[in-house]
């Protein structure tokens, strides 16, 4: 487990380090950057590995786990299984080095919009094959939108960690530890 504040002073330090009483302008900020036409959509909201079961018998994928689930843009839900990659939900630290690819991050919507396709009806073989070029540009869409969800689903999961902090403590998971390099990833994509 991660090194855990060892005083009150340590907390504090760790507290001023998140730079927090900016909060409201970078609410605001990342509110203005959603765009009017992001979807929304039922999301799992936690879509970590341990929340992913696949049956290896057939290749099916359930979901489990809903209880953060509810309405949200589906951007927020792509960016948050991926940067769920980095880990981090046992000891606080995410390796931001293991999330997805760009070619793994194009796999995932791109089966994401076949699954769609499919429970949407296949169309003709005409519609299908005019179909590509807006698939293609619906990949790019659906691509781009998760990329804008990345600042907000780390920000929300840093804030959520701050308040897990005052209300569980630290004992059962160093909250601040997780929450500060949520915000500190934010940070980073910030600037980039």
């Amino acid at each position: 487990m991660a090194a855990l504040p060892t005083s009150v002073a340590s907390v504090a330090d760790l507290l001023a380090s998140l730079k927090l009483e900016d909060s409201a302008a970078e609410l605001k900020a990342l509110q203005e950057s959603i765009p009017a036409s992001a979807p929304v959509a039922f999301c799992h909201n936690d879509l970590l590995a341990g929340n992913i079961m696949r049956d290896d018998s057939n290749g099916a994928i359930t979901f489990i786990d809903f209880e953060y689930g509810g309405s949200n843009y589906r951007g927020f839900d792509i960016a948050n299984h991926f940067n769920e990659w980095a880990g981090g939900t046992e000891d606080g630290e995410p390796d931001y080095t293991a999330v997805p690819t760009d070619a793994q991050r194009k796999a995932f919507c791109s089966a994401d919009l076949a699954e769609l396709a499919d429970q949407a009806g296949g169309g003709s073989r005409q519609e299908q094959e005019h179909g590509q070029e807006e698939e293609e540009g619906a990949l790019k869409e659906l691509l781009a939108e998760a990329a804008k969800f990345e600042l907000v689903n780390h920000w929300y999961w840093g804030l959520w960690a701050v308040v897990q902090a005052a209300d569980e403590g630290f004992d059962v998971f160093p909250y601040l530890t997780y929450a500060s390099r949520r915000i500190g990833q934010y940070r980073t994509l910030l600037a980039k």
